[in-house]
């Protein structure tokens, strides 16, 4: 039976790997989330900023260019990849968890 004491810590190390490897990924991608944000917001300000200094102005031809569903998809598949990362996270400390017996 020690071979299965021996293949119980194999697992968990390797699931406590990957988890950690996956804890690295979904912070890549928050950091990445928030500085598309920021991006956006920063282009909105400088939008909105010079339309209000110089009036009235005709945005047609870049809101035209603009598809927000493009926008909308990009957020979704963030939204996505992040919910695979935690979902993996949870998923490797359940069994994690059981392989313990606890």
């Amino acid at each position: 039976m020690k071979w299965v004491s021996t293949f119980k810590k194999l697992v968990v190390e390797k699931a406590k790997a990957a988890v950690a490897k996956a804890e690295e990924f979904a912070a890549k991608a928050m950091t990445f989330a928030a500085k598309v944000g920021v991006v956006v917001g920063v282009g909105v300000f400088g939008v909105t900023a010079h339309a209000q200094a110089a009036g009235t102005v005709d945005l047609t031809s870049i809101t035209g260019a603009v598809s927000s569903g493009d926008i909308v998809t990009g957020v979704l598949a963030i939204a996505a990849v992040l919910a695979v990362a935690y979902m993996t996270i949870k998923a490797a400390k359940i069994v994690i968890a059981f392989l313990k017996g606890g």
